[in-house]
């Protein structure tokens, strides 16, 4: 089944992509180039193969393509349906596509006041189903290929696909996707695939000078925010550190009127999923700076090339975490750790974490727990009665213990409505799903290992950790247990908190006991008066505290304690503020 994602056009000819085509894929190995300063290398490889063939490797971001139409889908497929009423009247994927979609992907409408929508899919084992009309976001349950179809609460006819397609968005982690809209969107949505691209290269003052013997092409003009952090992220099969098999991307920036700036440089990071690599590259705008022009240099296969840049690459709007100054010193001295992602927000879901970094902080404590067909997930009870409702928003009658359920049947309730309306729809997130999310926001997770879990669920957590690099910037935390020393056996530099609500000389002494020389250890308590401090204090041991949400609270403690949990308070934001204004 073919999945229309965009058109290429590639010396003069136009390529519809997830369609077969004749069109071949080469590239040759080329020397890096001295004089491109400022810019960033990565690497991809194409063997000679069909332009269909390579695109499961290259496109990261789905962008459906929509008509008006109308269709019937159900547990049997979907079918089309033309010349009738209401195909005048609905959106619908087009005819003979349909969007490849995975677990945790997020499907809505940016508003559901006349709108709703309708889901069909065709799993990996051929299977359909259909679930619908929807009037709220809902979070993806299984890989498969899906379409939609969309309406409004009454039928009216569509002259086009804006209407209906404008509200549509599939969100994935780090950004949304408009199919239709591409022009409005904003921070956190992918913004690259809005540019036109012509033969030339950027050169250091900002202009575009015609392309050499090598393939060269320039971006046009795309404005940018200067309260935002851009992210530009290229997937690939492989990747290489070989400056001679990479290819260069070059960032410029522009004043209002299109006045060069200048070639700022870029920060990259490469890290791994299941099956690809990727390199990310960071860009912070300065004061007067409007737009940006991205420039990419190839010394291989012209149309290679192009699709790897325009398809492969995404570029994301994240906001600035703000106040700034608190994600330095004042943090390494005084932690802030946002007890369950932002307070205001449903707890322990991606949501309030993302939130958390807006809000500045640099560390989230988080609860885990697993379903019964062995999926970590993000909760805080046993149970799923107090943060879950039923799909339409009802109280769950019985009590439902995630350990006796599987993930796709957690999927099955909504864990946002019970804190507003504006939340319904919000799913319970994977452990791991969690963990790409810090790792991207640069958020450091405290892991609350719950009670319950078996030796080797808890090695699964690590390895998941160890999957993406995080294994020296998270931290493990539970009351007294055996788990500490299963940890630091599969990584010796861990950081452990050990919790507990009564500071005595026995609770201090079971903590030193984790001590290997290698890893660090601290104690995490609600039991920090004067005799608690004194206590830690003789014992060499540092103290952070939880959970405070009171800047009084916050001001009075001892100076010896070295982090805090809170709902909505960063305390080293509170004291500096009181210190200073």
């Amino acid at each position: 089944m073919p999945t229309n994602l965009t058109v290429l056009r590639v010396n003069g000819t136009d390529y519809e992509l997830g369609k077969p085509t004749d069109h071949t894929l080469t590239q040759d190995a080329y020397p890096a180039d001295a004089n491109t300063t400022g810019n960033v290398k990565s690497a991809a490889y194409f063997s000679t193969e069909k332009l269909s063939n390579v695109l499961s490797g290259i496109i990261t971001d789905v962008v459906p393509v929509l008509e008006v139409g109308d269709m019937t889908i159900n547990s049997s497929g979907w079918t089309y349906n033309d010349g009738t009423a209401r195909a005048k009247q609905r959106v619908r994927t087009a005819k003979g596509y349909s969007i490849p979609l995975k677990r945790g992907d997020k499907v809505g409408l940016s508003d559901y006041t006349d709108a709703k929508y309708y889901l069909g899919w065709k799993l990996p084992d051929e299977s359909y189903g259909a679930h619908g009309w929807y009037t709220a976001d809902t979070t993806i349950a299984y890989d498969g290929d899906y379409v939609i179809l969309l309406a409004h609460a009454t039928e009216v006819n569509q002259t086009g696909v804006e209407e209906l397609g404008n509200l549509l968005f599939i969100k994935k982690f780090g950004g949304h996707y408009n199919p239709v809209a591409v022009s409005q969107r904003s921070s956190g949505k992918d913004i690259l695939k809005t540019t036109t691209w012509e033969e030339g290269y950027i050169d250091a003052g900002g202009s575009v000078h015609a392309p050499t013997a090598q393939q060269e092409i320039a971006s046009d003009f795309i404005a940018i925010d200067v309260s935002t952090i851009y992210r530009m992220r290229l997937k690939h099969s492989r990747y290489t550190e070989s400056a001679e098999n990479s290819p260069w991307l070059g960032i410029a920036s522009y004043d209002s009127d299109r006045h060069f700036v200048r070639r700022p440089t870029v920060s990259t990071t490469v890290y791994k999923d299941d099956d690809s690599e990727y390199l990310e590259m960071l860009f912070t705008p300065e004061s007067g700076e409007a737009s940006i022009r991205v420039s990419f240099r190839s010394f291989g296969d012209y149309s290679a090339e192009l699709i790897a840049l325009t398809d492969g690459i995404s570029w994301y709007g994240y906001p600035i975490r703000e106040p700034k100054d608190f994600q330095g010193g004042h943090n390494l001295f005084l932690k802030g750790v946002n007890h369950r992602g932002w307070g205001e927000y449903p707890e322990n879901t991606l949501e309030a974490y993302i939130q958390s970094a807006i809000h500045g902080f640099n560390f989230v404590e988080t609860d885990v727990r697993y379903t019964s067909d062995g999926i970590p997930v993000l909760l805080h009870d046993a149970s799923i009665n107090r943060t879950g409702r039923n799909a339409d928003g009802t109280t769950i009658s019985t009590t439902v213990n995630i350990v006796d359920i599987t993930y796709a049947q957690s999927q099955e309730y909504d864990f946002g409505i019970y804190k507003g309306s504006a939340f319904a729809g919000t799913k319970i997130p994977r452990f791991e799903d969690f963990i790409v999310l810090c790792k991207r926001l640069g958020l450091h997770p405290y892991i609350e290992l719950k009670t319950g879990m078996s030796n080797a669920q808890i090695i699964n957590l690590v390895d998941i950790v160890l999957n993406y690099g995080m294994e020296n910037d998270v931290t493990w935390i539970a009351y007294p247990t055996g788990w500490f020393t299963l940890i630091s056996n599969k990584h010796k530099k861990s950081r452990f908190g050990v919790l507990m609500t009564s500071t005595s000389q026995t609770n201090i002494d079971s903590a030193l006991s984790y001590r290997t020389g290698e890893n660090s250890v601290f104690i995490n308590t609600s039991d920090y008066g004067s005799d608690a401090v004194a206590l830690a204090k003789t014992n060499g041991i540092p103290m952070e505290v939880w959970t405070l949400d009171e800047d009084e609270d916050i001001k009075a403690l001892d100076p010896y304690i070295t982090g805090v949990t809170s709902n909505l308070k960063i305390a080293g934001k509170v004291i500096y503020e009181d210190l200073t204004v």
